[in-house]
């Protein structure tokens, strides 16, 4: 449970630069925030947010109102009293996992860092500080790649993908991130055996994250063995526009394959 005593943050008076240092502060937000973090959000997203608590005034006052489920830091700019970035972490008690979501920022304060010293308070206080949960991940658009860089220089790493998982303006593929606590990976249970066909993306996942898990793969089966099934290699390419004129050119005709890459 987070309490009342840590809702300003010193780290951020001390990572601000110079400029800055004075004029900001960090507070964790109450529920006499809502209207203007309704405000700052509808300010981003206007109606394409997808996530209740940002667009919703009785599901974001509800969560303001429980600091047992939510952490939720905001920044404000001292001088003209408005909050400036807000980010939401998720947690759920029991099962020991959090939710990193919900990282915005108002148009005139962009490209200082915010969202990133933001994210930092929520993981440094929630995963490591309070030890409220064992594995925090987060979701990320794809339309840049900046929201994904800016996860990775706060200690997530890349597990997977969700291909067309929301519709916004159009249909968008997510990434999944996720930190973890120290050692709590190598505490799993592990697991026995997994199809042959995941080794590939596996191998691909363990690169990016410290605790490297070790499967055991089930044999190919003699249908699979006959069939000879190739075994696709992954490789990263940064580069947005080569890639979405190749996937056009590959899946033209191919429907299926256009909405679930």
């Amino acid at each position: 449970m987070i309490h009342e005593k840590d809702q300003l943050t010193p780290w951020v008076k001390m990572s601000l630069d110079n400029h800055h240092l004075e004029n900001y502060r960090v507070e964790l937000a109450t529920p006499g925030d809502c209207d203007e973090l309704l405000g700052l959000y509808y300010s981003i997203y206007g109606d394409d947010y997808p996530l209740e608590i940002g667009t919703n005034r009785r599901v974001m006052f509800k969560a303001l109102q429980n600091n047992q489920f939510y952490y939720w830091p905001v920044m404000k700019d001292i001088a003209r009293n408005i909050i400036i970035g807000s980010v939401i972490v998720e947690i759920d008690p029991d099962l020991k996992i959090g939710k990193v979501t919900g990282a915005v920022v108002h148009n005139s304060y962009r490209n200082q860092g915010i969202a990133q010293k933001l994210i930092k308070i929520g993981v440094d206080k929630v995963l490591y500080e309070k030890k409220l949960v064992n594995s925090l991940y987060a979701t990320t658009r794809t339309e840049s790649v900046a929201p994904q860089k800016m996860l990775i220089q706060n200690g997530f790493s890349p597990l997977g993908i969700f291909p067309n998982a929301r519709k916004i303006k159009t249909y968008e593929t997510l990434t999944l991130m996720g930190i973890f606590s120290d050692g709590v990976l190598s505490r799993r249970i592990k697991t026995k055996k997994v199809p042959f066909f995941l080794r590939d993306i596996l191998t691909t996942t363990n690169f990016s994250i410290q605790d490297h898990i070790e499967f055991e793969y089930e044999p190919l089966t003699t249908f699979q063995k006959e069939e000879n099934l190739p075994i696709e290699e992954f490789e990263f390419i940064e580069a947005p526009l080569f890639v979405e004129k190749r996937f056009k050119i590959v899946f033209k005709n191919d429907l299926e394959s256009q909405f679930y890459p």
